[in-house]
Formats: C-alpha cells, sequence, structure tokens
C-alpha cells in the first residue's frame, strides 16, 4: 500500500482520509459529491461577496451623477477594496464603457481665453464654458465724477 502511495505522489494520512470519505461509493457518486461540495462553498462565498459590495457602497455615501464621478468612484473602489473593474462598476451601477472613456478632444484652451475676452459674454456663459473672469472695480473716487 506504501508503495502505491509514494507512486502516485501521496502520502499515507491522505490515502487513508479519501479511503475514508470516498470509500463505498462509485465513481459517478463521488463525482456528484464533488460537484455539490463546489455549489456549497460558491453558495458561502456569495453571502460574503454581497457584503463587501454593501461596505463599499457605504464607504462611497453620495450621489454619483457624472461619469467623471463614477470614474472616480471606480477607482477608488479598486484598490481600497481589491475590487476587479468589472465588479466596481456593477457595485456602483454603470456601465464599464463610461469607466474606460478616454476625451479625444483637442486642447481648446486658446478659445476658451478668446470666449472670456470677448465683451458680448455674460458671467453665466463664461461659467457654462469653464472660462474665468476677472471682476475689476475700475471705480476709484478720482475716476466718479
Amino acid at each position: 500500500m506504501q508503495d502505491l502511495c509514494r507512486k502516485h505522489g501521496l502520502s499515507s494520512p491522505t490515502f487513508y482520509k479519501w479511503k475514508a470519505k470516498y470509500g463505498g461509493m462509485d465513481v459517478s457518486e463521488a463525482r456528484c459529491l464533488k460537484g455539490l461540495e463546489d455549489e456549497n462553498a460558491k453558495l458561502k462565498r456569495t453571502p460574503a461577496d454581497a457584503m463587501l459590495d454593501n461596505v463599499a457602497l457605504k464607504d462611497l455615501l453620495g450621489k454619483m451623477v457624472t461619469p467623471a464621478a463614477h470614474r472616480e468612484a471606480v477607482a477608488y473602489l479598486q484598490p481600497t477594496y481589491k475590487m476587479s473593474q468589472r465588479r466596481a462598476c456593477r457595485v456602483i451601477g454603470t456601465d464599464r464603457t463610461s469607466v474606460r472613456y478616454q476625451a479625444m478632444r483637442p486642447d481648446d484652451g486658446f478659445l476658451r481665453e478668446r470666449l472670456g475676452s470677448c465683451p458680448s459674454t455674460t458671467p453665466a456663459q463664461n461659467a457654462r464654458l469653464g472660462v474665468e473672469t476677472t471682476t475689476s472695480n475700475d471705480r476709484t473716487p478720482s475716476s466718479v465724477g
């Protein structure tokens, strides 16, 4: 018996453990038992995964409306909770394509500067365009008059 164990690379305690577990079974019954054990292990992992998802959501606590906020949330969840990108997107309820999106627009800083200096734009239009305007109070006592 020890020669047989040595030939197949197992120890005697392992052999006796397997013999006690699978001793009176057919091959099909052993396969069925192994499948049930795998399914049981999977079912035990499911609540733990759900609990981790809940903890991650509670950690974010806030409304994420914009795609940029979704990208930031996914970027936070991945290293913090060791989640894949797919799972982090599922947790926050966003599509993975919006997280992987990279803007391909050219830099329009020059255009924003020109629009900001244009006198016909209102402060609300400047804010919508992302242009900072400076307000100058040129009214000094000497200029009033």
